[in-house]
């Protein structure tokens, strides 16, 4: 009681003893604050955490500043715009060939010898980042005004973003049952080289109205212009199946045959900016390429949510059955987005995944360099902002390491866009979405152009 009472009396009596406890209750209340998770909310309510101790804290080393020795100095510096950043930074493609002949040189080669009626394609293989033919539409028009082509190479038979696409127009019905590598699938047929597969139903050809299904996808050129070749790639399961096409009141029925392999049907003198599909049921459809002869094709080949790992699931006699129709000479990787996370501190599991998946392709195309491209820039948001999620730069030294031990060329896409921190420039210039992680049509153009001058700076 002599204690409570002692203390009442100094309250009382000493006003800065009241000062002092405000501010230790303060005080503490803001270290509590500080340990509170980022979602946390009372009421629906939003709580943001404060960080107390920002100034004290030591950041962890900068593995990947550590670990990448650029061939020509850089000068980075995200207050300056945009177009003035890129023309400063140049960013050489690393190849980590052991002998005198480049990872690339099938590729350049091709390029320079270029014969009458010879196509060159490049396979690009990525996640959303280049869903809608971001950067590989960039990649394409570049190479097709130096070397020669029209058309934008492979296109899926249905595309569930297809209205972000604007190099080619699609329309579809919803009959067919679609898989991709991201969903189990059954065992009697494979994914097609864009890790995709479409089937005209096998078992069921009349819906819940008892109506008959039908299987139809139509091409509208954007630019109206007229298309010149399209080529149909398929594996029948049955002798009655059939495709039939139209590009006005006419329709052309061509007969399939049980083939049990992947096979394809080339249109050619299509001359017309639009084209309708129909197909019977029995049949496994891979998808289209629309082109025109001698040139350079870029295939983009995207899958909303993948890592990029599970590209081994396509299996290696499918992909040189593409090989054998297409003739690769190029297959760029650009993944990261989806296993960047604030939480993961060690990304050897995805090193060691990617070297998996680069072994399998190099088996595959015989004949093609591999490209890797790093994840670019992502930001998370705190009490100062946004800034750069940390284990960013260790899945980069993931996949710089996984280039380097399996033997092919590296292109960090993170540095050539301004390094740490930069997302936020390009989201303030309209040159990425308010997500901090996708790029749109004008961002991915920048860094395409940038792409291809490291992709000829050697050649």
């Amino acid at each position: 009681m002599s204690i409570i009472f002692c203390l009442y009396c100094m309250f009382i009596k000493n006003p800065f003893t009241s000062v002092f406890l405000l501010v230790f209750i303060t005080i503490g209340l803001l270290v509590l604050l500080s340990f509170l998770p980022k979602d946390f909310a009372i009421a629906s309510i939003g709580i943001k955490p404060v960080d107390l101790f920002s100034d004290l804290r030591v950041e962890e080393p900068d593995s990947l500043l550590l670990s990448y020795k650029p061939q020509i100095e850089e000068i980075v510096d995200t207050q300056v715009p945009i177009d003035e950043l890129l023309q400063k930074l140049t960013i050489p493609i690393e190849d980590f060939s052991e002998n005198q002949s480049s990872n690339l040189s099938q590729f350049y080669n091709a390029l320079t010898n270029i014969a009458e009626n010879e196509e060159i394609r490049i396979a690009y293989y990525g996640d959303s980042i280049i869903e809608g033919d971001l950067f590989s539409q960039d990649l394409r028009n570049y190479l097709q005004k130096r070397f020669g082509g029209t058309g934008v190479g492979f296109v899926p038979i249905t595309n569930n973003n297809s209205s972000a696409r604007n190099t080619i127009i699609q329309n579809y019905s919803d009959s067919f049952l679609y898989y991709n590598l991201l969903h189990k699938k059954p065992n009697w047929f494979y994914y097609g080289i864009n890790g995709c597969v479409y089937l005209t139903d096998t078992t069921n050809t009349i819906d819940s109205t008892n109506n008959i299904k039908n299987y139809w996808v139509e091409y509208f050129h954007p630019q109206n212009k007229n298309f010149s070749t399209v080529k149909v790639f398929y594996t029948s399961k049955s002798d009655s199946s059939y495709l039939s096409y139209s590009t006005g009141a006419e329709v052309q029925t061509l007969k399939l045959s049980n083939n049990g392999y992947i096979s394809e049907v080339v249109l050619t003198n299509i001359n017309s900016p639009k084209i309708r599909f129909s197909f019977s049921k029995h049949l496994i459809l891979y998808g289209m390429s629309f082109e025109s002869g001698k040139g350079v094709y870029v295939d983009n080949f995207s899958i909303r949510g993948h890592s990029g790992l599970l590209l081994t699931r396509i299996p290696q006699s499918v992909l040189q059955s593409f090989d054998r129709f297409l003739n690769y000479k190029l297959v760029i990787l650009q993944f990261g987005a989806n296993v960047l996370s604030e939480e993961t501190k060690d990304y050897g599991w995805y090193q060691d995944g990617m070297i998996k998946v680069i072994n399998h392709i190099k088996t595959a195309f015989p004949n093609a360099g591999i490209l890797l491209i790093s994840s670019s820039d992502r930001s998370m948001k705190d009490i100062n902002g946004f800034r750069t999620i940390p284990s960013l730069n260790k899945l980069i030294d993931a996949q710089r390491n996984a280039a380097r031990i399996t033997k092919v060329c590296f292109w960090n896409i993170f540095k050539a866009m301004g390094g740490k921190n930069s997302m936020p420039l390009w989201v303030n210039e309209n040159l990425a979405s308010s997500d901090y992680t996708h790029f749109n049509h004008a961002g991915a153009k920048k860094l395409s152009y940038k792409l291809t001058k490291s992709l000829f700076q050697n050649m």
